[in-house]
C-alpha cells in the first residue's frame, strides 16, 4: 500500500464505537485437540483487552500473550527484537526490519499493518496515556494530537516488511524501549475497524499464537495456542481469594497461583517446594543516605543472605552476603518503602523483626516519599529507583514475581510487565 494511502484507513475509525464493551458476545472456535490446558489464577476480570489501554495484572496476562511489541526486554533489562527482526537508528530516524511473522488469524503481517498499529493508540477513540508518552518524540505527533492530522507524518511504509520513524530528535536506546513497551504491541487497525463495538471479542488477532476463544464474565477466558509452543490450551479462572485459588492448586483444579510477596507466609508449608520465582528487569536496594550524621543505626544483626532469605522462604538468592564497612551503628533507624511495592515492604518488615525492633518501617505513597527525600528527610529507602541522591547502594535482590506452579511444569518465564510467558512453559515428558 502506499505510504499516501495507509494513513486515510485510519478515517474509518471514527465510526468506530468506545472500545469498552458492557456486553462481550464470544466466539467459540472448536479446539484443537488437547496436549496440556493450563488453568491459571486470576483475581480480576480484565475490563478491556486493547494492550494500549491495559493496567491490570489480568489485563497485562491476555495482552502479553495475544499481541506482541516490535521489541522486547529480557529479564536483565536487554532489549532485543520481537515482531521486528531488527532495529537500527541513525541521527534521527530508526529503521525497522519485519521478520516473516502472522497472525492468529493467517495473515502475514506487513509494514503497513505495522505502521496503523502504532498510530491507533493515538486516535480519540483509544486515547492511550501511555502512548501519548511513548511516541511524544515521534515527528508529526503534535499535528495528531491538536487533531489537524489523523496519523503520524514520521511513521513512512518503505515496503512491505521494512518502515522508518523519524524522530524530533536523535534516536537512541530510550526510543527503542520504548518500542518494547506492551502498550505498543501490533494490534491491526483493519481488525478492529472489520469488529466493530465487539472488536476485542471477534477480531482479537495478535502475532503471540494464542487467540481467545471463550469469555465467560465474572468467570474464566479461554485462548487457544494456534502456532508457537506452550499449552494448547489456556484459561483464566477467576478467584475471589488467595486462599481458594490455593485450596484448588492443591486439589489440581488450577496449575498455576501468582503468590505477592506479602502472601509467601500464606502458602501451607508442605506446598514451598513449588514456590517458583520469575525474574524480571531490575533490582530491589537498600539506599542508605551519605549523610552520615543523619544516619543513627547499621543493622549489623542481619546478614543480608540471611534477611533476603527469611523475607522470602529462601526461594530467590540475595545479591549480597555482607554490610559495606564504614556506617555508623547502634541507635534505632527509619525505612522507608512504596506501599504500592509489596516486595519491598516485605524486606523492611523483616528487617525489623531481626533487628529487634531497631529498624522502624515508614508506608508511604511514591510521590511523598519523592518529597520527603528530596528535602534530606528520609535517610534510608528500599525499593528499585534511588530516591536519595548520593550515598551507598546496597543490592539486595532481583525484581521478580512469585508462583506457584504445577509440579508437572518444568520450565517457565514472564514479561517484563510481570505476566506470564504461556509460550515459555514447558510440561514434564
Amino acid at each position: 500500500m502506499n505510504i499516501r494511502v495507509w494513513p486515510w484507513i485510519l478515517l474509518g475509525l471514527a465510526l468506530v464505537p468506545a472500545l469498552l464493551i458492557n456486553a462481550p458476545k464470544p466466539q467459540v472456535i472448536e479446539p484443537a485437540p488437547s496436549q496440556a490446558t493450563l488453568v491459571e489464577a486470576i483475581w480480576s476480570m480484565p475490563t478491556n483487552l486493547d494492550p494500549a489501554l491495559a493496567h491490570t495484572p489480568s489485563e497485562w496476562q491476555v495482552d502479553d500473550n495475544v499481541f506482541e511489541p516490535l521489541l522486547s526486554e529480557t529479564s536483565t533489562g536487554q532489549i532485543v527484537p520481537d515482531v521486528a527482526s531488527l532495529a537500527t537508528y541513525q541521527g534521527n530516524v530508526v529503521t525497522i526490519e519485519l521478520g516473516k511473522r502472522r497472525l492468529t488469524n493467517g495473515r502475514s503481517l506487513t509494514a503497513t499493518t505495522v505502521a496503523e498499529a502504532l498510530t491507533r493508540p493515538l486516535l480519540p477513540q483509544v486515547n492511550s496515556p501511555t502512548v501519548k508518552t511513548l511516541l511524544s518524540n515521534v515527528v508529526g505527533y503534535q499535528h495528531m494530537i491538536s487533531g489537524r492530522l489523523n496519523y503520524l507524518s514520521g511513521i513512512k511504509v518503505v515496503n512491505a516488511s521494512t518502515l522508518t520513524i523519524t524522530l524530533k530528535h536523535p534516536a537512541n536506546l530510550a526510543f527503542l524501549r520504548a518500542l518494547a513497551n506492551p502498550a505498543l504491541s501490533i494490534v491491526p487497525l483493519s481488525d478492529q475497524l472489520r469488529g466493530g463495538a465487539n472488536w476485542q471479542f471477534t477480531n482479537l488477532y495478535g502475532t503471540a499464537g494464542y487467540r481467545l476463544t471463550d469469555w465467560v464474565p465474572g468467570d474464566h477466558l479461554t485462548f487457544q495456542r494456534v502456532f508457537g509452543t506452550g499449552p494448547t490450551q489456556v484459561q483464566l479462572q477467576l478467584y475471589s481469594s488467595f486462599q481458594l485459588a490455593v485450596l484448588g492448586f492443591i486439589n489440581k483444579t488450577v496449575s498455576v497461583v501468582p503468590v505477592a510477596a506479602n502472601q509467601l507466609q500464606k502458602v501451607p508449608i508442605q506446598e514451598h517446594k513449588r514456590i517458583t520465582f520469575l525474574p524480571t528487569p531490575g533490582t530491589i536496594k537498600l539506599f542508605l543516605s551519605s549523610n552520615r550524621g543523619r544516619i543513627s543505626a547499621y543493622p549489623t544483626l542481619a546478614p543480608i543472605n540471611t534477611w533476603v532469605s527469611q523475607a522470602f522462604l529462601g526461594v530467590v538468592p540475595s545479591e549480597g552476603f555482607s554490610w559495606p564497612t564504614g556506617l555508623p551503628t547502634g541507635h534505632a533507624m527509619t525505612v522507608w518503602v512504596n506501599g504500592q511495592d509489596p516486595a519491598a515492604e516485605v524486606l523492611a518488615k523483616t528487617l525489623s523483626r531481626l533487628t529487634h525492633g531497631k529498624v522502624s518501617v515508614k508506608v508511604s505513597t511514591a510521590p511523598q516519599i519523592h518529597a520527603l527525600a528530596t528535602t534530606g528527610q528520609i535517610t534510608a529507602y528500599i525499593g528499585t529507583q534511588n530516591r536519595i541522591k548520593g550515598g551507598t547502594a546496597i543490592p539486595l535482590v532481583r525484581r521478580g514475581s512469585f508462583w506457584l506452579l504445577d509440579h508437572d511444569i518444568t520450565t517457565a518465564s514472564e514479561f517484563a510487565n510481570g505476566a506470564l510467558n504461556w509460550q515459555s512453559i514447558t510440561w514434564r515428558k
